[in-house]
């Protein structure tokens, strides 16, 4: 069983063992009583702020972790700002090769239509050559003459022809070897090309990888943060728990106290009890007024008792509406209660003071004041009245106490 749901049992426990145990009891020995349930407590209050004091511990280290994460965090946004950077030149690069790989082939592309046209123009010297007789090659050209003078002549072409074939022979020469070198230029860019791209896949991979670390420790950190705040809630509702019930038996155990010291009447089953101790001077019904002197209607019973220190209880469980001064009434106090879905009124009258105020919510057999002679009286007593329903003008609600309390 968890702390919280022992103290919530042990309230429960608590409040249920007050209102079942006889007050007849409780009036005798109901202080030692409260007194062993208010050490049982303090011994659950002493554990469970030992509880507390863990969880103090628990929640800064937590929040340690939490610096500590949102450090990482920070870290990792640098990193994967570097990341994007490196992309960015890798992409540039890559761009870079190519632009270099298009233009190596533009040029080469030149390279060989200037290849080509030398070809051209060898073929179209070739046919001159044949068409002034031969074969093509110089030597049968030169043989080819018919005479000495056309064989000095044709040598003299043949030798211009030669010269100018050999520097169209250099020229493409020395294109064929631009394309090689060309070409084994265009390979090399490809393979740094094919390089770069893959950098660039591996640099995304793990711009990828941090970011989805990034997202895991940031989900950790929310996590964290609920366990914080569910841990301060469960801090916060046990206090108030322990609170709420050393309250409360701090509350009873002056209750009971005051039957000690006050010498409260006897609390006693039923909906109503006595309201306080003494004998009983004048009944519900008519009867001649003893300052008027004329017979009218006494809508209650008068209760008196010789001392100072008489004390008046609540009837029943109940409300507070009026707690107030009246010039007939003196000192009075008017209690509501609800009894089995049934609205009642009780009044309290010539007391010598109040210790009660409106709207407190009160058990019976609570004090409500000392027995007086304040108001319209003529000696110490109480005059106690009970209505059914609420208390109105010319009192046509009220009834005979007789019938409800045992005097």
């Amino acid at each position: 069983m968890n702390l919280k749901k022992k103290i919530i049992i042990t309230g429960v426990a608590l409040v249920i063992g007050m209102n079942v145990i006889p007050y007849k009891v409780l009036a005798n020995d109901k202080v030692s009583e409260l007194n062993e349930k208010q050490s049982k407590i303090q011994q659950e209050q002493k554990t469970v702020n030992q509880e507390i004091t863990k969880k103090q511990e628990k929640v800064t280290d937590i929040k340690t972790e939490e610096e500590k994460l949102k450090k990482d965090i920070k870290e990792l946004d640098e990193s994967v700002k570097g990341l994007n950077k490196k992309i960015r030149d890798k992409e540039n690069e890559i761009s870079g090769f190519n632009k270099q790989i298009e233009e190596l082939m533009k040029e080469k592309e030149q390279i060989l239509d200037r290849m080509d046209n030398r070809y051209e123009l060898m073929g179209n010297r070739l046919r001159v050559l044949q068409e002034k007789g031969g074969n093509g090659s110089y030597l049968e050209v030169l043989l080819g003459s018919r005479s000495f003078g056309e064989f000095i002549s044709r040598v003299s072409a043949v030798s211009t022809i030669i010269d100018a074939d050999q520097e169209i022979f250099n020229s493409h020469k020395e294109d064929k070897d631009e394309v090689e070198k060309t070409e084994k230029k265009i390979i090399d860019k490809k393979e740094k090309l094919e390089i770069a791209k893959k950098e660039l896949e591996d640099l995304k991979k793990e711009l990828k990888r941090q970011i989805e670390e990034k997202q895991k420790l940031m989900e950790g950190l929310a996590e964290k943060k609920h366990l914080i705040e569910s841990d301060i809630y469960q801090l916060e509702e046990e206090k108030e728990l322990l609170l709420a019930q050393e309250v409360a038996i701090k509350k009873e155990l002056r209750r009971y106290e005051n039957y000690k010291t006050l010498n409260l009447p006897t609390i006693t089953d039923g909906d109503f009890m006595r309201p306080a101790d003494g004998r009983v001077t004048s009944e519900f019904g008519m009867r001649v007024h003893p300052i008027f002197g004329e017979k009218k209607g006494h809508s209650g019973i008068d209760i008196a008792k010789a001392g100072s220190s008489v004390p008046v209880v609540v009837a029943a469980d109940g409300t507070v509406i009026r707690s107030y001064y009246s010039s007939s009434y003196g000192n009075a106090v008017f209690v509501s209660h609800n009894i089995n879905g049934e609205v009642f009124t009780t009044v309290y009258a010539h007391m010598q003071n109040r210790a009660v105020k409106q709207g407190d919510t009160i058990k019976k057999g609570t004090f409500l004041g000392y027995m007086g002679n304040t108001g319209n009286s003529t000696g110490q007593h109480l005059h106690f009245e009970i209505h059914i329903g609420p208390w109105e003008s010319g009192q046509p609600n009220a009834v005979n106490p007789r019938d409800h309390v045992n005097f």
